[in-house]
């Protein structure tokens, strides 16, 4: 009944804050159940005047046994201030006589004690069921949830969102653009917002507290899952209904289905709202409005750490902070995870189970969580180190998005202090299954630096499919580029006499130089198997050299 009258006072413009309910099933009321103030104009539910509110089931609300009730001391003084008195008998039976008989009742009563009787009101439980029925959101949940649809209680107290809440100035004043942007007594406010920003980053929670601390919460439906519920079936519902207000949160929405929402709740706009939320901006950014959620910062980070986790000690807050990089949901199982094993790496959290199982929505995040490591100082490589997790999890990361992970490679390739960090020990097949066309566009934009440094990488393998074979017929006339891709193709580790291994590179290249139809990969390959020749000569000289003064 709290819902219903305070929704109902918000809706008719009363002072939600004068709205009292006795929550106590037998409590001493005084006559009163609930006290509600007059609306801003009169109004069917709550009319113009306060109300005084007795609620009775069953045979407690027959005619015989209201004796009394009009005259105890709210009630009375309610009437006498030229308020209202409401009672709801749900065991109203008999129709229209029920009703007159019970009201009699309480206007004999009132008349005996000179109390005012012409505001004096019965109603039966179907009056009540009509008016819970403007409400949508709290008619839903008395008659039980359809599939896919749940309250706000139930959505507030599901596992993922009971952490504390961690704010910042800039998220409170996004919180407060979303209230505004929703409020029906808003003259600028939408009918349809779209809540967008990454997988992981907090959206469904900073939509959560939006609501939460809304003038409009009681009259919220949550979907998590766009797919799972008949969203149109309940839009056209109410927008038919002609009564009612209804703030209606979708997940999960893709955007093709942002516009179909919008349409939907078209029909009613004066009393439906609807927050979409999504991993994309709407594709109609000109009429819906929207708000992107970004990652939090690493002050509000290690706050979201150390408030889900009190006892965890400062170091590894900051470690698992930094591990997330402003994505709630990575900060959360990495915390869990260091919680339960404070000897974890990075590496281990890579590979630890529940947070292999993100990469699919968390690519691009789980892909900059690795680059990161691979650049932190001291590491002579993470994935020589670390090689088991760090390569199985890039590898899944490629396989799932391979747009994700280069559009996270690209800026620690830019940056010269950090692009060193990927000569030594990045995996070349990373670098090779990347998109072909946008790694070409990147290194156009300044060949002489960058093609170099991406032959440093990848100059093992010259087929015509392969990215060194490309870099080589758009800048194999450059001179550094040449050199580069020789000097990278020569680098490495081999076992026996070093004149054996240059025979056998130049042996490659010879079979490169037959194979291949590009024009620029030819050329390189002959020139570069003189040059592997010499260099096998000198070496055979110097090791028979040594042969001799070893053994005479």
């Amino acid at each position: 009944m709290r819902n219903l009258l305070v929704d109902e006072a918000y809706r008719s413009g009363a002072d939600v804050s004068r709205v009292i309910v006795n929550a106590e099933v037998k409590a001493p009321d005084d006559g009163a159940d609930a006290l509600t103030p007059p609306g801003a104009t009169s109004h069917l539910w709550l009319s113009n005047v306060d109300t005084c509110w007795q609620l009775k089931a069953g045979s407690a609300g027959q005619a015989s046994k209201l004796k009394g009730e009009i005259t105890k001391p709210i009630a009375a003084r309610t009437l006498k201030r030229g308020g209202r008195f409401v009672l709801v008998a749900s065991g109203a039976g008999n129709g229209e006589r029920g009703i007159t008989a019970r009201k009699q009742a309480l206007v004999a009563d009132a008349r005996g004690a000179k109390l005012p009787h012409g505001r004096i009101e019965v109603w039966s439980s179907e009056t009540l069921t009509t008016w819970i029925n403007e409400h949508p959101a709290i008619a839903t949940e008395l008659r039980g949830m359809p599939r896919g649809f749940c309250s706000l209680k139930d959505w507030a107290n599901h596992p993922t969102y009971r952490d504390p809440w961690v704010s910042s100035p800039a998220l409170e004043d996004k919180l407060a653009q979303v209230r505004q942007a929703v409020e029906f007594e808003n003259t600028n406010s939408t009918f349809h917002l779209h809540v967008f920003g990454r997988p992981g980053i907090g959206k469904t929670r900073f939509v959560l507290q939006a609501c939460q601390g809304a003038r409009w919460s009681r009259s919220i439906l949550y979907v998590p899952q766009w797919a799972d519920a008949d969203t149109a079936g309940l839009l056209a519902a109410v927008a038919q209904a002609g009564e009612g207000r209804l703030v209606l949160v979708v997940d999960e929405v893709p955007p093709e289905q942002v516009k179909s929402l919008a349409f939907h709740a078209s029909a009613g706009v004066d009393r439906i709202r609807v927050i979409t939320i999504g991993h994309h901006e709407s594709p109609d950014g000109g009429t819906i409005a929207q708000i992107e959620v970004e990652a939090l910062d690493d002050d509000a980070m290690e706050k979201l750490v150390a408030a889900a986790h009190p006892t965890m000690p400062p170091e590894h807050v900051s470690y698992v902070a930094a591990f997330a990089d402003g994505y709630t949901r990575l900060a959360r199982l990495a915390a869990n995870a260091v919680a339960v094993n404070p000897n974890l790496h990075t590496a281990d959290l890579l590979h630890h189970g529940d947070i292999k199982q993100l990469i699919p929505p968390h690519t691009r995040e789980i892909a900059r969580v690795i680059f990161a490591a691979q650049t932190k100082p001291g590491n002579v490589s993470f994935f020589l180190e670390q090689s088991e997790g760090a390569m199985a999890t890039i590898d899944r990361c490629v396989e799932v998005d391979t747009e994700a992970v280069w559009d996270e490679l690209a800026p620690y390739l830019t940056d010269g202090a950090r692009s060193a960090h990927f000569v030594i020990g990045f995996p070349p097949r990373v670098l090779e299954a990347m998109p072909r066309q946008a790694v070409l566009d990147w290194i156009s934009a300044e060949p002489a630096k960058r093609a170099p440094l991406i032959a440093d990488i990848t100059a093992k393998d010259f087929a015509d499919t392969s990215l060194a074979a490309a870099i080589l017929v758009r800048w194999g006339d450059l001179k550094n580029v040449k050199e580069r891709l020789f000097s990278a193709f020569v680098t490495g580790w081999w076992s026996g006499d070093a004149s054996s291994h240059w025979e056998q590179l130049a042996t490659y290249l010879e079979r490169i130089g037959k194979q291949t139809k590009l024009h620029g990969v030819r050329r390189w390959a002959l020139d570069s198997i003189p040059i592997l020749r010499r260099m096998a000569e000198n070496d055979q000289r110097r090791e028979v050299e040594e042969r001799v003064r070893r053994y005479g």
